[in-house]
């Protein structure tokens, strides 16, 4: 992962250590309508009978993917509306980048190419199956932190 990017999404002046000033919120930034936008959420997340709900990690003391989700559910309104959202769209909001999308039904020639190409630039890639489509192809979603 990126670092420098992580830390634009993900500040890292925050912590859950008291002694480096852990009030119970945090701050998470994300692409949105040509700029940064700052969204603020606290620490409790949602449970459904006692589970965790959502991401989560193997290490039940990781709580930044949990944190970014319920930070990104707030920007889009709901957890509801991340349900089934567009892998392009999510990786533009996290990276301020561009996206292409790619579709394996009929994919280009140099499609190889592209993709060690994209790796070489640092390009994010994300797969996407559509549900409801009665063929079994996939996409490929490019996004680039031009910056």
């Amino acid at each position: 992962m990126c670092e420098k990017l992580f830390f634009k999404v993900v500040p890292m002046d925050q912590s859950f250590s008291k002694e480096h000033g852990y009030v119970g919120v945090f701050r998470f930034h994300f692409w949105q309508y040509g700029t940064w936008k700052e969204v603020i959420v606290d620490d409790l997340l949602p449970t459904i009978e006692g589970q965790h709900y959502g991401v989560s990690s193997s290490d039940p003391e990781e709580m930044w993917g949990s944190l970014l989700e319920k930070a990104y559910a707030k920007l889009h309104g709901s957890y509801e509306a991340l349900d089934g959202g567009a892998t392009r769209s999510a990786l533009v909001d996290l990276t301020g980048g561009l996206s292409d999308l790619i579709l394996l039904k009929d994919p280009p020639a140099n499609l190889p190419a592209l993709i060690k190409r994209g790796l070489e630039m640092g390009c994010f890639f994300g797969c996407a199956m559509f549900e409801n489509c009665s063929i079994d192809y996939g996409s490929i979603d490019c996004s680039i932190d031009a910056r």
